[in-house]
């Protein structure tokens, strides 16, 4: 008997094993063009808290975001005028938090923003490939996770290390489009 259900219990383990294996057909995508146009960088920007500290508005932000994508691109070699070539296509929401937001007291101190983005990539009306991206946080380097905890970034260029690396960050992306 203790025989026979261990040869049940070894064919049945095989079976599974055999039955698991799968075979997907690749999905051929479209070529994308060597450099892109950038045709349209959007911004949406929350705040968690209205701070008495005056920060980018939502313009300045836009174009910060702008310029420093276009500049990374640039520098990178991937932009251009050809109307042949793809189109870049950026969406960004772009919630900006504070200290203590989450209870009766917050201060005007800068914390981690949270970043969602969409990046698409058009051949004249159709959308060849989509990137996104929910929830990006950016952690900074060694003494940025400091200035957070003791609060010290309450000024409006204090910002700018986020507004850098969500420039690079969206660069490298479509960088890293094939």
């Amino acid at each position: 008997m203790k025989n026979i259900f261990l040869a049940l219990c070894a064919a049945s383990l095989f079976l599974t094993g055999c039955g698991s294996h799968q075979t997907v057909p690749a999905v051929e995508q479209a070529k994308l063009s060597d450099k892109f146009q950038l045709k349209n960088v959007s911004l949406t920007l929350t705040e968690s808290v209205t701070p008495k500290t005056e920060y980018h508005s939502e313009g300045e932000f836009q174009t910060l975001i702008q310029s420093g994508i276009q500049q990374n691109l640039t520098q990178a070699d991937l932009l251009t005028s050809d109307t042949s070539a793809n189109s870049i296509d950026i969406k960004i929401t772009y919630k900006r938090q504070f200290m203590l937001d989450a209870t009766p007291f917050p201060a005007d101190a800068l914390r981690y923003p949270s970043i969602d983005y969409v990046i698409n990539v058009t051949d004249g009306d159709k959308t060849i490939r989509t990137i996104t991206r929910n929830d990006f946080m950016f952690r900074g380097g060694i003494f940025t996770p400091f200035k957070i905890m003791f609060g010290v970034l309450n000024e409006k260029d204090d910002e700018s290390i986020f507004i850098t690396a969500l420039n690079k960050k969206l660069a490298k992306e479509i960088q890293s489009l094939e």
